[in-house]
Protein backbone atom coordinates (compact mmCIF):
# COMPACT_ATOMS: atom_id res chain seq x y z
CA UNK A 1 0.00 0.00 0.00
CA UNK A 2 2.59 2.68 1.02
CA UNK A 3 4.74 2.07 -2.52
CA UNK A 4 1.25 2.75 -4.53
CA UNK A 5 1.16 6.19 -2.28
CA UNK A 6 4.93 7.21 -3.18
CA UNK A 7 4.91 6.11 -6.47
CA UNK A 8 2.54 8.80 -8.27
CA UNK A 9 4.04 11.38 -6.22
CA UNK A 10 7.46 10.32 -6.88
CA UNK A 11 7.50 10.40 -10.40
CA UNK A 12 6.25 14.04 -10.51
CA UNK A 13 10.11 14.39 -9.54
CA UNK A 14 12.52 15.44 -12.04
CA UNK A 15 15.72 12.94 -11.76
CA UNK A 16 13.53 10.05 -10.17
CA UNK A 17 14.45 6.28 -11.73
CA UNK A 18 12.17 3.88 -9.85
CA UNK A 19 11.30 2.40 -6.77
CA UNK A 20 11.55 -1.07 -5.45
CA UNK A 21 9.79 -2.73 -1.95
CA UNK A 22 11.20 -6.49 -1.16
CA UNK A 23 8.92 -7.35 1.68
CA UNK A 24 9.62 -10.12 4.42
CA UNK A 25 6.31 -11.08 5.44
CA UNK A 26 7.32 -13.58 8.35
CA UNK A 27 9.60 -10.58 9.89
CA UNK A 28 7.30 -7.75 9.11
CA UNK A 29 10.02 -6.32 7.59
CA UNK A 30 10.00 -4.20 3.91
CA UNK A 31 13.06 -2.43 2.46
CA UNK A 32 13.00 0.32 0.27
CA UNK A 33 14.99 0.99 -2.73
CA UNK A 34 14.70 4.28 -4.61
CA UNK A 35 16.37 5.13 -7.75
CA UNK A 36 17.44 8.53 -8.65
CA UNK A 37 19.48 10.02 -11.82
CA UNK A 38 22.52 11.00 -9.48
CA UNK A 39 23.46 11.69 -5.57
CA UNK A 40 22.84 15.14 -6.29
CA UNK A 41 19.32 15.15 -7.55
CA UNK A 42 18.20 12.11 -4.37
CA UNK A 43 20.01 14.92 -2.17
CA UNK A 44 18.01 17.93 -3.59
CA UNK A 45 14.74 16.28 -2.86
CA UNK A 46 15.79 15.04 0.63
CA UNK A 47 14.16 17.20 2.53
CA UNK A 48 10.63 16.68 0.54
CA UNK A 49 11.24 13.18 0.15
CA UNK A 50 12.25 12.56 4.10
CA UNK A 51 8.88 14.63 5.04
CA UNK A 52 6.57 12.77 2.55
CA UNK A 53 8.20 9.45 4.09
CA UNK A 54 7.45 10.51 7.37
CA UNK A 55 3.92 10.86 6.38
CA UNK A 56 3.27 7.70 4.30
CA UNK A 57 5.17 5.78 7.38
CA UNK A 58 2.54 7.30 9.92
CA UNK A 59 -0.36 6.54 8.19
CA UNK A 60 0.11 2.83 7.95
CA UNK A 61 1.81 2.93 10.96
CA UNK A 62 5.17 1.91 10.38
CA UNK A 63 8.88 2.83 11.61
CA UNK A 64 12.06 3.67 9.40
CA UNK A 65 15.13 1.87 11.22
CA UNK A 66 17.64 3.49 8.87
CA UNK A 67 18.23 5.32 6.06
CA UNK A 68 21.42 4.91 3.66
CA UNK A 69 22.58 5.78 0.78
CA UNK A 70 24.15 3.61 -1.95
CA UNK A 71 25.18 3.66 -5.65
CA UNK A 72 24.12 1.49 -8.22
CA UNK A 73 27.51 -0.10 -9.54
CA UNK A 74 25.62 -3.09 -11.45
CA UNK A 75 22.25 -3.93 -12.46
CA UNK A 76 20.90 -6.30 -15.14
CA UNK A 77 17.07 -7.02 -14.99
CA UNK A 78 16.36 -8.54 -17.50
CA UNK A 79 12.96 -7.30 -18.06
CA UNK A 80 12.52 -8.19 -14.78
CA UNK A 81 9.65 -8.71 -12.55
CA UNK A 82 7.22 -9.02 -15.64
CA UNK A 83 3.96 -7.66 -14.55
CA UNK A 84 5.55 -5.06 -12.02
CA UNK A 85 5.22 -8.18 -9.03
CA UNK A 86 8.00 -11.44 -8.05
CA UNK A 87 9.45 -13.62 -5.77
CA UNK A 88 13.33 -13.04 -5.09
CA UNK A 89 15.29 -15.69 -3.53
Amino acid sequence: MAGEEMLPWLRQIDGFRGLLMLSDEAAGTTLVLSFWESREVAEHHRVAREAFRDRITSAVNVDVLDVSGYEVTFADLGGWPPGGSGAAA
